[in-house]
């Protein structure tokens, strides 16, 4: 494995949790929203039973998705609270992954010129 790939692997996660976390909030927030139309729903268009049936189980299905939306944000909310604490030690750790990456280039791009072309002499 190329030095790089695991630092740069390491910083797309910090890139790309604050979104994973505004999603999953959004998620949660959408799938309350919804919660509350269903029980509206059952509550004032007085439904026969089995409309009653299928909304609950959306229902159901709405607060397993804000279960897990919820859960997966709490998850990542300690990461997101590093992320912005500590943005200029990721700043250095990007800056860093550069100088590694210049580094490996160049011994990618490593050649040898011979000083005397005759090897036997």
């Amino acid at each position: 494995m190329v030095n790089s790939e695991s630092l740069a692997a390491f910083l797309d996660y910090l890139r790309e949790v604050p979104q994973q976390y505004t999603a999953n909030w959004d998620e949660q927030k959408k799938q309350e929203s919804l919660t509350q139309d269903l029980l509206h729903h059952l509550e004032l268009d007085e439904p026969e039973r089995e409309e009653i049936m299928r909304t609950g189980q959306r229902l159901i299905e709405a607060r397993q998705r804000r279960r897990r939306a919820k859960d997966a944000a709490e998850e990542l909310l300690p990461v997101v609270e590093y992320i912005e604490k500590n943005k200029a030690a990721i700043g250095a750790l990007e800056r860093l992954l550069g100088e590694v990456r210049k580094i490996e280039q160049r011994h990618q791009n490593r050649f040898y010129m011979p000083r005397i072309t005759d090897v036997d002499a």
